[in-house]
């Protein structure tokens, strides 16, 4: 069974209305990753669109092959997550992905290692409400995958990113959790922290004193 569609292959995923959901950004002049890229549906819009430099990465060997034969001009691997390229990119996407890995901090925080001080990461994954465990296992097509609670991502493995929740990604048949997802940046300066406004770098040193020194004249 086929996940991603094209014009000439329908998947189970509806891939040009995800296109769509999650915001795909402006990617002119940019390096982009796709962690877990299947048969390049997302690495084939970037490059249409005229990013410099595109990386697909995907464990399994036979959808790598197939994405070669789509797109010969664009950089496939046969990859592990746990692994992540050691480059530099300005965009990641990790779509539909998260719920296989047994490691989700390790491949956050080497995602956050890579991404550029500037760049955005997107995030689509499944998520169970509610307290109680860290991570929810699943059945899904006969085999356990691993869902974050919403409160473990945003507040634990999302820690180092400012997080925005663009909204539900789009639903597929038989799954039996919720899918979202998030445009991340990274905390990486004064501006990102929940800093009161008067002290934020646009304000001069002079102001800064003038607020939280009293006896400044």
């Amino acid at each position: 069974m086929v996940y991603q569609t094209f014009s000439d292959q329908k998947g189970t995923s509806n891939s040009l209305n995800k296109l769509y959901k999650i915001k795909f950004p402006y990617v002119k002049g940019k390096r982009v990753l796709d962690i877990g890229c299947n048969e390049g549906f997302f690495c084939i819009e970037a490059k249409k669109r005229g990013a410099i430099k595109v990386v697909g990465i995907d464990k399994n060997p036979k959808l790598i092959e197939k994405a070669k034969k789509r797109a010969p001009d664009i950089d496939f691997r046969t990859q592990d997550w746990d692994n992540l390229p050691n480059e530099e990119f300005d965009v990641i996407l990790l779509l539909s992905t998260l719920h296989y890995s047994k490691t989700k901090q390790k491949l956050i925080d080497d995602i956050y290692k890579i991404l550029s001080p500037e760049g955005i990461f997107i995030l689509e994954c499944g998520g169970v409400p509610g307290p109680g465990k860290d991570i929810e296992m699943i059945r899904k097509n006969g085999s356990m995958v691993y869902h974050p609670t919403w409160k473990f991502l945003t507040k634990d493995l999302l820690k180092n990113f400012k997080q925005k929740d663009i909204g539900i990604s789009v639903k597929k048949d038989g799954e039996g959790v919720e899918r979202r997802i998030f445009h991340c940046k990274k905390l990486n300066s004064i501006e990102d922290y929940d800093l009161p406004n008067e002290i934020r770098p646009n304000n001069s040193f002079r102001n800064i004193l003038k607020n939280y020194l009293p006896f400044f004249k």
